[in-house]
């Protein structure tokens, strides 16, 4: 399995047959669980649809701050999967 973190809040991770992005909680005795949310068969839609739910969840009023929300989503995620893929994810 790999997993990818995105961020505190949302990893992507594999298996064998897809790609699943993850949101983590916290449960009763008071852990971090990660629960799937959607399921691809890509990672590229897996990433594009994150990055669709990152740039919905910022606090964004107004375009101007909406342009500023998704280049800092795109920052954080490439971040991430540039050394990914660099290493050979």
């Amino acid at each position: 399995m790999s997993i990818l973190y995105i961020n505190d809040n949302y990893r992507i991770a594999s298996d064998s047959r897809q790609w699943i992005i993850q949101k983590s909680r916290i449960n009763k005795t008071q852990e971090t669980e990660w629960t799937p949310v959607l399921y691809f068969s890509t990672l590229g839609g897996a990433v594009k649809e994150l990055k669709a739910r990152l740039i919905r969840e910022s606090d964004a009023v107004g375009i101007n701050e909406l342009v500023i929300a998704a280049k800092s989503v795109q920052a954080e995620i490439d971040s991430v999967l540039i050394p990914e893929i660099l290493e050979g994810v």
